[in-house]
């Protein structure tokens, strides 16, 4: 009985041993592992503190360099700017500027003025006319109409009798014709009368009236006339027949 009970004892002893020995080695590693886990957060909370402090670093240095590049040196801040540095010596110009002596005087800028009109006179028959868009067009056939010495050569020249009779001489060497538009308000001054007769001294008439014999029963009467053309920027403002003996 003695010895049963001395093993059942020890066999108690030893148990107890064991399951403390157990419990500290786990309580060890929990430790162990606990302090790994606490000290990884405190390197990045450390790390992650560092970085921002930094950014913070470069963006403040980014704004600083950004504000010295935009502001003129004389009105740099900072103690080291003077209004001695930013006032220009007397006599001094700024580059890219011009300077007037006090007694030179300065040149009025010059008047604008509208550009005139261009305004020709030019001798032609009038082939015909039209209308188009609700304008009065004219079909002109434009000849140079010479007198004196002028005459007499181009009468030469083209093989006929030189001086010309009458003293004036037409050359027509082109074909081109120009369609030109007509002012609604243009007066013409004939010489031919109605009934085919000249008149030297002429008369009036309204475009009207001058289309209306032209394009009448009589046209080839009033069309084998030569007329001088006032024009002007392209549209004939004033038509007079011209006389010839």
């Amino acid at each position: 009985m003695l010895t049963v009970q001395a093993g059942a004892d020890e066999q108690l002893h030893d148990g107890g041993t064991h399951g403390t020995s157990g419990w500290r080695r786990r309580s060890v590693v929990l430790v162990a592992l606990g302090a790994l886990v606490v000290g990884a957060a405190g390197g990045w909370l450390a790390r992650t503190a560092t970085t921002r402090d930094l950014d913070d670093r470069v963006a403040a240095a980014e704004l600083r360099l950004d504000t010295l590049l935009a502001t003129p040196p004389c009105a740099s801040p900072g103690p080291e700017a003077s209004a001695s540095a930013c006032t220009p010596e007397v006599g001094a110009t700024t580059p890219g500027t011009a300077t007037t002596p006090d007694n030179e005087a300065t040149s009025p800028a010059p008047a604008v003025t509208a550009q005139a009109p261009e305004v020709t006179r030019q001798a032609a028959y009038v082939m015909g006319t039209y209308t188009a868009g609700g304008t009065r067009y004219l079909t002109v056939d434009y000849v140079q109409l010479l007198t004196g010495e002028a005459a007499g050569t181009a009468a030469a020249a083209h093989g006929d009798e030189s001086p010309p009779p009458n003293d004036y001489y037409i050359v027509n060497d082109s074909s081109l014709l120009r369609e030109l538009p007509l002012a609604a308000d243009v007066t013409v001054r004939v010489v031919t009368n109605a009934d085919g007769s000249l008149d030297p001294a002429g008369s009036d008439l309204s475009a009207v009236d001058w289309v209306g014999r032209i394009t009448g029963t009589d046209a080839g009467r009033f069309l084998s006339s030569l007329y001088r053309l006032t024009i002007t920027d392209g549209t004939v403002d004033a038509i007079e027949e011209q006389y010839l003996p």
